[in-house]
């Protein structure tokens, strides 16, 4: 991968970026790819899972980092002419329970819809979160006598809402979620490792049962390796999937009385002189990962593993493409900096 100055940026290079964030430690398995205009991609990859060696075409479970697919998913119903991000919920997908009305479409996709906490929601399903459907977190929000509090008024991060906004695309489509994502993203890209569900087919036999994530699609349920993570993101900063559908998800949302955020359709968006970073974090005991891209320099970074610190993971992940972005220069400070950085979503 050339830099500015010619040389290249060295798969020990990488490898070092992530070492030095403590990730190659341990039985924690790794894998990252990155990429910058005209330069190809590296990646690099270390350890094992269910005592396969791990590489940068292995599935991992990506979490969170699921709603940025979702919103995607969304922006292209929006664009069809299919979806309207002021419709009620409700409408849209009549199980739902009357106290939903007022939520909208965009108060789920930038976290604002004021839906009852997870810990609320698995008291009404009677389960523990790992046992959670789309169809259990249906039934117990239809149990729930109403909102955390009234839609539009505070962010709030939401599984939940994720989840609900999955179900609404369906009831929209009449395609289920998985099918809807193999069909609009997966085969046009080329996403061959890459499924939406419970676990890869054959993966959840292999897996210890600790670390097994839970069924709900939308909050999460992407498995892909870290290759094809990073095809989807430079997509994204090719707008490549469709017009119109980058500068969408792009795009922060804002509370009802007009204050702006930071959360576009499912990614946190942060905005300077020099364009938009959008990243995204995801986690789930035995899998965390993290994504950043920035579309005016087409850099982006996929970092996967199956270790559960955050703030390591996020802090290499934005490290490497601090490093991508601005040249050999800022190679001694990301590392230096890469594990102390907090966590960002």
């Amino acid at each position: 991968m050339s830099r500015e100055d010619g040389r290249d940026l060295t798969t020990a290079e990488l490898e070092q970026q992530v070492r030095d964030a403590g990730l190659l430690s341990g039985d924690v398995a790794v894998a990252v790819a990155c990429t910058a205009p005209g330069t190809g991609r590296l990646t690099s990859s270390s350890g094992t899972l269910a005592d396969r060696a791990v590489d940068a075409g292995t599935p991992l479970y990506v979490a969170s980092v699921t709603k940025q697919l979702v919103g995607v998913l969304a922006a292209q119903q929006v664009l069809a002419g299919r979806l309207d991000p002021e419709a009620s919920v409700t409408a849209l997908d009549p199980r739902l329970p009357g106290w939903a009305a007022p939520v909208r479409v965009r108060h789920l996709l930038h976290h604002t819809a004021g839906l009852p906490s997870t810990a609320v929601l698995l008291t009404a399903a009677g389960v523990a979160e790992p046992e959670l459907t789309n169809e259990r977190v249906v039934a117990a929000l239809a149990a729930l006598p109403g909102p955390g509090r009234p839609p539009g008024e505070a962010f709030a991060y939401s599984n939940l809402g994720y989840v609900v906004l999955a179900e609404v695309l369906a009831a929209v489509t009449g395609t289920a979620l998985p099918v809807l994502a193999r069909q609009q993203v997966f085969e046009p890209l080329g996403l061959v490792s890459a499924h939406l569900g419970a676990a890869p087919p054959g993966r959840p036999a292999d897996l210890p049962a600790a670390v097994r994530p839970p069924a709900t699609v939308g909050d999460g349920g992407w498995w892909i390796g870290a290759a094809e993570l990073l095809t989807w993101l430079d997509a994204l900063n090719r707008g490549a999937l469709g017009a119109g559908v980058s500068e969408l998800v792009q795009t922060p949302g804002r509370l009802d009385d007009g204050t702006p955020l930071t959360y576009g359709w499912g990614v946190t968006v942060r905005v300077d002189a020099d364009g938009a970073t959008c990243t995204h974090g995801g986690t789930w005991p035995g899998w965390t990962a993290k994504t950043v891209r920035r579309p005016a320099t087409g850099t982006a970074v996929a970092l996967l593993t199956t270790g559960g610190d955050v703030d390591a993971v996020s802090g290499s992940a934005v490290a490497l493409h601090d490093q991508l972005v601005a040249g050999p220069s800022s190679q001694s400070s990301s590392r230096a900096s890469s594990s102390r950085r907090p966590s960002a979503s």
